[in-house]
């Protein structure tokens, strides 16, 4: 899975941030402030990374009426209003001309993509005098390790013989009427494996999504067990290859 389609998954689904602290979306208003109001009135701003617009709409909605661009890799972007918003524009790439925005900014994005590139299309972009503000996650930093940590415990659950894929090889044992005990019995010892171990949030949702699946199994077709058990899969994937693409 690639950069694109991951973050356009990510944000497909409703996602409003990409950067949480204690559980909810972290506020980067204060880190924002003084930055955008050092901004002339009607400046040319540019989002780079934007995502969902979160830093867009601060920009948007400052008094000085930043006139925004955001960009983002993804292949579709949620409208903010007020905002001209460009999907699938990759940061070392940009789809504009020299020296057309008078400010570019971006949080928790630029460390994304290849950070040399993304710096010197930023700087092609801006105006003479133009500024450039980054809010991201440090190389070395805690959610660096947080990320590298979750990657890690994510392996085994969606590894080639792991229990997300056991799981679908019980719905196609059970499909075909041909050993579904054996297959049976090696999802309930990755089962218990995978219990021993601590959780994370993607982690502890994808078996408490399996364990749900696994004791109503009876109750379900075969294709409502392989799809549900891909679709673990693919989530518990997707959010490893963000986490990949930061470290």
């Amino acid at each position: 899975m690639d950069g694109r389609e991951t973050w356009s998954r990510y944000w497909a689904s409703g996602q409003t941030h990409s950067c949480f602290a204690a559980g909810k979306p972290f506020d980067s208003r204060f880190v924002w402030a003084g930055f955008l109001d050092s901004l002339a009135p009607g400046a040319r701003g540019l989002d780079l990374a934007c995502g969902a617009g979160a830093l867009t709409r601060l920009a948007v909605e400052h008094p000085h009426g930043v006139a925004v661009t955001g960009a983002d890799y993804a292949d579709a972007l949620v409208p903010v209003e007020g905002a001209r918003m460009v999907a699938g524009a990759a940061l070392e790439a940009l789809p504009f001309e020299d020296g057309v925005f008078d400010a570019a900014i971006s949080q928790f994005g630029l460390e994304y993509a290849d950070t040399s590139a993304a710096l010197a299309q930023a700087a092609r972009v801006l105006a003479p005098g133009g500024r450039l503000g980054v809010l991201a996650h440090a190389r070395h930093g805690e959610a660096a390790a947080a990320a590298r940590t979750r990657i890690a415990r994510a392996a085994s659950l969606i590894a080639p013989d792991g229990l997300a894929a056991q799981v679908r090889a019980l719905g196609e044992a059970r499909a075909s009427g041909q050993g579904e005990a054996e297959a049976l019995e090696t999802v309930r010892q990755l089962f218990a494996q995978e219990t021993a171990r601590p959780l994370d949030e993607t982690t502890h949702w994808a078996m408490s999504f399996l364990a749900e699946i696994l004791n109503k199994r009876d109750r379900f077709t075969p294709p409502y067990l392989i799809e549900n058990a891909r679709t673990v899969l693919d989530e518990v994937s997707a959010h490893s290859a963000r986490q990949v693409l930061m470290t």
